[in-house]
């Protein structure tokens, strides 16, 4: 399978999942945030892994044509997170509070949802 097919695939599962369970657990996803925010080891270990992960599909998966662009920015945006997580965790926080409202965890929903229904959308019928 096709590093750009498999982690769209990978994405796009897992974003339709997560806009759904935030656009339905808007509450219980502040409750967790604030457990990250108030946890500096949690978000080292956090931040480390997503930084890893991140890395991983840069190095795997740097394509700039066509719909994989999608996926190699999501790469590049994770690893980016994880790089914040570890080595600006101050600022993350920061950044963290100041979208902490729920029209913001709304958007996001929407959004994440819509990003991975576009991606499942490419990988079964543009591919």
């Amino acid at each position: 399978m096709d590093t750009s097919i498999f982690l769209a695939k990978v994405f796009g599962f897992g974003f339709v999942v997560l806009g759904l369970s935030m656009f339905f657990n808007i509450k219980r996803l502040k409750m967790v945030i604030d457990d990250i925010v108030k946890s500096p080891g949690l978000m080292y270990v956090t931040g480390f892994f997503t930084f890893v992960l991140g890395l991983i599909m840069v190095i795997a998966h740097n394509v700039w044509v066509g719909w994989p662009v999608v996926v190699t920015v999501l790469a590049w945006l994770t690893l980016l997170k994880g790089a914040m997580f570890v080595g600006l965790p101050n600022y993350q926080t920061k950044l963290i509070k100041a979208f902490r409202m729920d029209k913001w965890y709304t958007v996001g929903s929407i959004f994440v949802l819509a990003l991975g229904a576009y991606l499942l959308y490419a990988v079964y019928y543009m591919v």
